[in-house]
């Protein structure tokens, strides 16, 4: 089992493992449980420059890209210039949320400047192209980010370039995932007349929603009924459905697009 544990992936973030001894095996093998410590990192460098295809326009020349070995914790650099790609580096999304803010707010670039004077004025709304010079700002040296890098590092699917720079200006808080949940929560059965029996399962299993999303892991019908303690303190199936007047699907997909389908689908 240990060596079974050991069989590392980062493509899927598993980077350690836990071994649960029920019987007390490892003390009547002498197994102090600690094993070798060695530090749980990877660091992810370029290998040797491979062609690629890419897609209906080919770049002129030749280039390669650098696998993103941990997307959940790293960030892709990605560097264009003219007809040519290339992969700067993965790098870790707190590293690239540093890099972002202290960039922006030491930038003298005369866009960047006029942009943050503006965001100093509440409710303001920038144009289009004010926008537009602000992503590609992002997309210059030494930043090599999208406004897709941005939503990642900051896990806010649906924020925008400006919500980020005021962020990063201390004027506006990207809200929590769990925050949100809440927010379209409470939103969500103001929509609607439930009873008070169908709010409290309604909130129960709001809690499930925010458990998983905040450990970006995925949720379903299967994932909660399959799962004895989530059964347990939600109920079964049948009881739930019966109390939502046969209506648990519906409102179970009703609440993965209020969550947010894109982190629980």
């Amino acid at each position: 089992m240990i060596g079974r544990g050991t069989r590392l992936d980062p493509k899927t973030g598993k980077f350690s493992f836990q071994i649960l001894d029920f019987v007390g095996l490892c003390k009547r093998m002498e197994d102090n449980g600690k094993g070798t410590l060695k530090e749980n990192s990877k660091v992810v460098k370029a290998g040797k420059p491979k062609p690629k295809v890419a897609g209906p326009i080919n770049p002129k020349g030749e280039y390669f890209l650098i696998d993103n070995a941990d997307p959940a914790h790293l960030i892709q650099w990605v560097e264009i210039h003219g007809n040519t790609i290339v992969i700067k580096d993965n790098i870790p999304i707190e590293e690239a949320k540093r890099i972002f803010e202290e960039e922006l707010n030491k930038s003298k670039e005369p866009v960047i400047v006029d942009l943050k004077e503006k965001a100093q004025q509440a409710d303001y709304q920038p144009t289009e192209e004010e926008l537009a010079k602000f992503i590609e700002w992002l997309s210059l040296p030494n930043t090599f980010m999208d406004e897709g890098h941005l939503q990642k590092m900051y896990d806010y699917p649906e924020g925008s370039a400006w919500d980020f720079l005021l962020h990063a200006m201390g004027k506006k808080k990207i809200p929590t995932p769990k925050e949100r949940i809440e927010k379209n929560y409470l939103s969500y059965i103001y929509t609607y007349d439930f009873t008070d029996e169908q709010i409290v399962i309604l909130k129960k299993i709001k809690e499930v929603f925010a458990s998983n999303i905040a450990s970006k892991r995925t949720i379903d019908e299967k994932a909660i009924f399959g799962n004895p303690i989530y059964e347990r303190l939600i109920g079964t199936y049948d009881s739930i459905n019966k109390k939502v007047d046969g209506k648990f699907n519906i409102v179970i997909n009703d609440l993965k697009n209020t969550f947010g389908g894109r982190a629980i689908t």
